[in-house]
């Protein structure tokens, strides 16, 4: 018992300097494995929550609308957004974000906007690079048109 405790001591002290960077190295190894675990759960959640937002499906009569102004919210994946239509006589007269919970689709507003305005309808293509986005929003004003139509 007295040898092999003996042994371990004196082998601590030959080593001590070399035994010591030997920890640093099992430490800095170890943190690196934990920022790796935690860099790939981001990746992962991040991944899950970028699916592409399909569009509300069924159109609106711009005859049907009702002229005020209308709010429309929705969320989907990451993003969220929430809009206010105004509505004249069987047209969209504006389109206001008050608003867009997004990553990296701040970029699509102004576009989409600007689509749906001029064209006067929902069917409007996507903004490349930003479409989860362009779709969050085309659905929100969606709901605002929708309840345009319904409102009595």
């Amino acid at each position: 018992m007295f040898e092999s405790s003996y042994g371990i001591e004196r082998m601590a002290m030959e080593r001590g300097p070399l035994l010591r960077e030997e920890v640093r190295q099992c430490k800095a190894i170890k943190n690196n494995k934990s920022t790796l675990f935690i860099l790939i759960s981001v990746c992962i959640v991040l991944i899950a929550g970028c699916t592409i937002t399909p569009l509300i499906s069924g159109s609106f009569d711009p005859r049907e609308m009702r002229g005020g102004v209308y709010e429309g919210f929705y969320e989907g994946g990451l993003n969220s957004a929430r809009v206010e239509v105004s509505v004249g006589s069987q047209e969209i007269k504006s389109i206001n974000i008050i608003e867009h919970d997004a990553l990296l689709g701040v970029m699509a507003e102004a576009v989409i906007i600007k689509k749906i305005l001029e064209q006067q309808t929902l069917n409007v293509d996507a903004v490349s690079g930003a479409t989860n986005s362009s779709n969050v929003i085309i659905n929100a004003v969606k709901v605002a048109l929708d309840k345009a139509c319904r409102e009595e």
